[in-house]
Order: C-alpha cells, then sequence, then structure tokens
C-alpha cells in the first residue's frame, strides 16, 4: 500500500523542479539513485516494482535492511550514508522516507561534483567550504 503512494509523489515532485522540465520530456524514476526508507522488504521491492527501478536503484536500501533491518524512518541516514560510501553514481537521488499510516516524505538531492580546485575542501567525498 504504501509503494502506491511513492509514483504520484514522484510525479509531483518532478514536476514542480522547472531545471527538469527540458525537452518536452520528464526524467523517469529509474534516471535517479534512490534512498529508500527500508521499512521492510515488502517496501522495498513494492518500490522497486512500481517505479520500475532495478536492484542496483536501491542498492543501499537492500544493503541497510539487510544489515540493520527496520529503524523506523531515521533510517534514511543510514540509506544516504551508504550511498555515499558507494561512490560516483548517478547524479541525483531520490530520498523517500514513510512514517505512521501512509505518510509519505520525499526529495530530490544533487550530489556534489568532484572540481579540480575543490579537492582540497573535500572531506571524505563531500564537499566544505568556509564560511565567514
Amino acid at each position: 500500500m504504501a509503494s502506491a503512494a511513492v509514483s504520484p509523489a514522484f510525479q509531483d515532485l518532478i514536476k514542480s523542479i522547472p531545471a527538469f522540465h527540458t525537452n518536452g520530456k520528464l526524467p523517469t524514476a529509474a534516471d535517479f539513485d534512490w534512498a529508500l526508507h527500508p521499512g521492510g522488504s515488502t517496501i522495498i521491492t513494492g518500490v522497486e516494482q512500481a517505479m520500475n527501478l532495478t536492484t542496483d536503484h536501491l542498492l543501499a536500501s537492500y544493503e541497510i535492511y539487510v544489515k540493520y533491518g527496520n529503524s523506523s524512518s531515521a533510517t534514511i541516514m543510514a540509506v544516504m550514508d551508504r550511498l555515499r560510501q558507494l561512490g560516483e553514481r548517478r547524479e541525483n537521488v531520490v530520498a523517500c522516507a514513510f512514517g505512521p499510516g501512509i505518510s509519505l516524505e520525499m526529495m530530490l538531492l544533487r550530489r556534489p561534483r568532484k572540481v579540480d580546485d575543490q579537492v582540497d575542501d573535500q572531506v571524505d567525498g563531500l564537499l566544505t567550504e568556509d564560511v565567514d
């Protein structure tokens, strides 16, 4: 049931971001990595099927679920950390977490780009910047 709510939320999210309105064609779910709250194997496989994703798109979610199980919606942070550890992948990540009942939170994240002159400002794959 929760997986059925993901497709409409994803479509609304993509339509709300003008940068994705290019060439008259919106990106599909498969164009992104997914940081999905691993609320159980039924949720992960349900979203995989509903969104026409592969195991690779949800690799971090599967790994965290197998290793730690469902630790409520806060598990999304462990999934995002695992995605970071996996290194260079797709440029954008859809983060999706579930709450009580059929509540859903979804956001689109962009991975930082590595730029030669910013290498010194990177810590463990994340870009940092000085704040005055």
